[in-house]
């Protein structure tokens, strides 16, 4: 893997943490929305840095090959693929703002109140003519939601064990 491709990758990975730093503490939908878009672009700015590193490398060829693939087979991922070309190339919205609200139940032990914070729910996309849906699972684990938050968390987490796992070919 060149060491110019795992600065930029490593770059780009920093970017899409102050991303979803920032999405977690704005309240301000219109900004985060703003902010959805940089982190798509930041998450598909690694895959991209990585390709073009891994060269002619056998081995970081090999693995990024087993990356693509389950780029192109889990929800979460495709999604987030493309999501991001869609935001790029077409003019459907790929997120629905949801307002917060409060939810004021009695149970056995009496009142029960529980907030539900406004943010941002992922929405199924088109890209290239073909309908992606808002993911529902993660390497085969059910998503407790679809607000960005968790789908962001998720997509970064997996992108730093990417990166991690290319810093090994070198």
């Amino acid at each position: 893997m060149e060491a110019a491709a795992l600065q930029r990758a490593n770059r780009a990975l920093d970017r899409a943490g102050r991303c979803l730093e920032k999405l977690i503490a704005t309240s301000d939908l219109d900004e985060a929305e703003e902010i959805w878009s940089d982190f798509l672009a930041s998450i598909n700015r690694i895959y991209v840095m990585l390709e073009a590193g891994a060269g002619k490398n056998t081995a970081a060829s090999n693995w990024l090959g087993g990356v693509t693939h389950e780029r192109r087979t889990d929800k979460l991922l495709t999604y987030i693929h493309h999501a991001r070309n869609s935001h790029e190339h077409r003019l459907e919205e790929i997120v629905n703002p949801e307002q917060g609200y409060l939810n004021i139940g009695f149970g056995k032990t009496g009142f029960k109140v529980q907030q539900y914070p406004a943010g941002l729910n992922v929405v199924d996309v088109i890209d290239r003519g073909k309908l992606y849906r808002a993911p529902t699972s993660h390497l085969d684990k059910m998503l407790p939601d679809q607000r960005v938050i968790t789908v962001g968390k998720h997509a970064l987490n997996y992108a730093k064990k990417l990166v991690w796992v290319a810093e090994n070919f070198q």
